[in-house]
């Protein structure tokens, strides 16, 4: 009887509280800021997803018209920029979505500014008119160029 009393005694003691476990998504990033070159290409960001919900995949997504997202899969994000035509300096976001993070990082991608959009060079000059060469900043560029006589800008 006295083992029996011993043993209830000790079971009815107060348990120890158990802590909640964390298992809430996680992503951690490579880096949040990127400085790219004015010519733009192809660029990515490493991550790591930790606690992943099965079947479900990281979003990154730019309201940037120059910042194209090619995908987010794999540990990686890769984007493509485009070419800073202009003599600013610019500067973007990149966004993540997953579910249940309530604070999804960003990444930050600035881009260095542009030069002269073409270079102009007289090659040969006469009295009547001259050779010019003409180089677009960007080979991939399409443009056009229009000559006229000197008379038609004096109308």
């Amino acid at each position: 009887m006295l083992i029996a009393t011993m043993f209830i005694a000790t079971s009815c003691k107060e348990d120890t509280p158990i802590q909640p476990v964390d298992n809430k998504p996680q992503i951690t990033l490579d880096t949040t800021s990127m400085q790219v070159a004015n010519k733009g290409g192809e660029y990515e960001v490493g991550y790591t997803l930790t606690n992943a919900i099965k079947g479900l995949g990281l979003v990154a997504q730019s309201d940037d018209s120059w910042i194209t997202i090619l995908s987010s899969d794999n540990g990686k994000i890769i984007f493509d920029v485009g070419t800073n035509l202009t003599e600013e300096r610019r500067t973007g976001t990149i966004e993540l979505k997953y579910p249940n993070i309530e604070q999804l990082p960003k990444i930050m991608v600035t881009q260095e500014a542009g030069g002269a959009l073409f270079t102009l060079t007289v090659e040969e000059l006469t009295s009547t008119g001259c050779v010019t060469k003409v180089v677009p900043a960007d080979d991939t560029m399409a443009y056009i160029i229009y000559s006229s006589p000197l008379s038609y800008f004096h109308q």
